[in-house]
């Protein structure tokens, strides 16, 4: 797998189709079903992406966008104990089923790569189960936000 730059000097392996997501990709076709989520162009991910604590990853295949997945390092790049992802999206206008899920995945390796021992999921009520599915817990923490509704963390230990 290549070594790439994700951020400063901070270089991770990457499987194959899996990126950093760049300007040119702000114009590409990405759709969601959830309605809440139709509001969030692939221009607001690459934005977002430009903080320096954050990163946002696609997985890209027949020239397509299958997914895309947002994250940061807390409590900053430098000194981070653990990874918070705020969003993952798959792309509905493309087939690409479980692209999500391998997204998830490489964020785990990632964090393993990096030796961060805990990933946290700000999770719709709706996906609860499913992260529970890959082993992710319900921590009993949770807030509300305007558009998503309840939103609960959850985490998992990243050996």
């Amino acid at each position: 797998m290549p070594m790439v730059k994700i951020k400063n000097n901070i270089y991770v392996e990457l499987p194959q189709g899996y990126r950093l997501i760049k300007s040119s990709d702000t114009k590409r076709l990405f759709e969601s079903h959830d309605k809440n989520m139709r509001d969030y162009k692939l221009k607001y991910f690459y934005e977002w992406g430009l903080d320096k604590n954050n990163v946002v990853l696609i997985k890209e295949s027949h020239g397509n966008i299958d997914s895309v997945i947002m994250f940061r390092f807390e409590p900053d790049l430098s000194n981070a104990d653990k990874i918070v992802i705020e969003m993952l999206a798959r792309n509905f206008a493309v087939k690409s089923n479980g692209s999500g899920y391998l997204l998830l995945k490489v964020v785990e390796s990632i964090a393993r790569q990096l030796g961060i021992g805990k990933i946290e999921i700000e999770a719709v009520e709706g996906l609860v189960d499913y992260y529970e599915s890959l082993g992710y817990i319900n921590t009993g923490n949770h807030y509300y936000d305007s558009s998503w509704k309840e939103i609960i963390i959850m985490e998992k230990s990243i050996a």
